[in-house]
């Protein structure tokens, strides 16, 4: 008597299946853990963009210039910068601050860079500028 017979290629075919489900299951979480990874990529350079938007405008104020209120910038890899620059206030500070020397202008900066796949990143900005009166 074998009790036993034929009990190998069951338990095999049991193993195999069990293996390919696993495989499954894992190809699955690569695949979720992927587009996971890409979407925070897009976010990141869509961030990246925007900062970058703050700081060529910065730059531009620094060197005393006066960039339009609505400019669009090319940027790297196939993304752009939207940037809205308002004048808020312009006053001149008290004299006993400055001997009235000195005027500040307070400007609203917005920010916004797009990237190729559409995810888009915002940063608002307000910015004080302290210029000695001419």
């Amino acid at each position: 008597m074998r009790p036993h017979r034929g009990f190998a290629l069951p338990f095999a075919l049991a193993l195999v299946a069990l293996s390919a489900l696993l495989a499954a299951d894992a190809l699955q979480g690569a695949g979720t853990s992927l587009a996971v990874a890409s979407g925070a990529l897009e976010r990141q350079r869509a961030f990246e963009a925007a900062e970058s938007g703050l700081a060529r405008t910065l730059q531009a104020l620094d060197a005393g210039e006066r960039p339009a209120p609505l400019r669009r910038l090319p940027s790297q890899a196939g993304s752009r910068v939207e940037l809205e620059l308002s004048l808020d206030l312009v006053e001149t500070l008290p004299e006993d601050f400055s001997v009235g020397r000195i005027r500040a202008e307070r400007y609203s900066l917005t920010s916004m860079g797009v990237v190729a796949g559409g995810t888009r990143a915002t940063l608002h900005a307000g910015i004080t500028r302290l210029v000695p009166l001419e």
